[in-house]
């Protein structure tokens, strides 16, 4: 009896043991579902061109690139005196009279080369500062919105470019 028994014991133990292998671990912890992503899209040409700060810094580019134009013609003027002396006189006017005057068309015609140079990079350089200053006063008022409308994802209408990523999406630690 005691072999029986013992026999019972062992093969209760394997069948438990059989059984055991064969449940499921238990689940893990599931995340729950999280809101739908919301996107949107800005067009910062539009709060460029109809907001109070917008228009001011176009006026400030408009009236350097006034004053770059009326300082250039100024100049050009200057060239075509002097283009137009060289060309009725040149028959006229002795030879170093000549010279000279053509020396100063083409240092005039430097001159004004290197001033149109100059008149763009300044006006360029205005515009990326002023550019800078509007997006540093924008970003503010575009943070504040996306948390207001629970926005995930916004971009840019002009260029498609993504100017707010909810940083839960960021996957890169994952690569």
């Amino acid at each position: 009896m005691t072999r029986f028994s013992l026999a019972a014991v062992l093969l209760a133990l394997a069948c438990s043991a059989t059984a055991l292998a064969q449940t499921p671990p238990p689940a893990a912890a599931v995340a729950p579902p999280q809101a739908p992503l919301r996107m949107a899209f800005l067009d910062l040409q539009r709060i460029a061109a109809e907001s109070a700060e917008g228009k001011a810094a176009s006026t400030k580019v408009q009236a350097l690139t006034q004053k770059k134009t009326a300082e250039l013609a100024e100049k050009t003027k200057a060239l075509k005196a002097n283009q137009e002396k060289l060309q009725q006189g040149g028959a006229v006017l002795n030879e170093t009279t000549r010279a000279q005057t053509q020396r100063e068309i083409d240092r005039l015609t430097v001159e004004i080369d290197r001033f149109q140079e100059d008149a763009n990079a300044e006006v360029q350089e205005l515009q990326q500062q002023l550019q800078a200053d509007f997006q540093e006063k924008l970003r503010p008022v575009v943070d504040a919105l996306v948390k207001e409308l629970a926005i995930g994802l916004l971009f840019s209408a002009g260029d498609a470019g993504a100017i707010y990523v909810d940083p839960s999406l960021d996957i890169t630690g994952e690569v």
